[in-house]
């Protein structure tokens, strides 16, 4: 639930990937699980609803985000709030932690904020390397 939330934001269908993730956050209220609070923070953020992000992922600091898909979603979250230093850390935790996953960062437009900044040029340069190592090893990967 919470994943088709986040993907119809992705498509532009704000109200409808709230309402979902909405649904996830009901059903996983109790559970240690962050990844529904996470995904809901980014929407919140890109709504500018700064106010109804869970405090506890606002208390997360990059470097002790030990997932790397929970940093590239904190991140994403920074860069929709407009703090790019938070945002570009955190994605720098995200590729330490093994998230390399090129073609989706460079659609991503959760990232859209900091796309032009160096420092954002830079960490998608050594992502790239990554990818492209990982072609060589693995052989080319459909990304449609």
């Amino acid at each position: 639930m919470m994943f088709l939330g986040y993907f119809l934001y992705q498509q532009g269908k704000s109200d409808e990937g709230m309402q979902a993730l909405d649904r996830s956050l009901q059903i996983s209220r109790g559970s240690s699980d962050e990844e529904p609070l996470v995904l809901a923070a980014i929407l919140h953020a890109a709504r500018g609803e700064r106010d109804k992000i869970d405090s506890r992922i606002i208390r997360l600091k990059p470097e002790e985000i030990v997932d790397g898909d929970l940093a590239e979603w904190v991140g994403a979250m920074y860069a929709q709030l407009g703090d790019k230093e938070k945002a570009l850390a955190c994605l720098k935790q995200a590729v330490r932690r093994g998230n390399h996953n090129y073609p989706w960062f460079q659609r991503d437009k959760t990232w859209d904020p900091v796309r032009s900044e160096p420092e954002f040029g830079r960490i998608m340069s050594e992502v790239e390397g990554y990818w492209k190592h990982y072609t060589e090893l693995f052989g080319q990967v459909s990304s449609q």
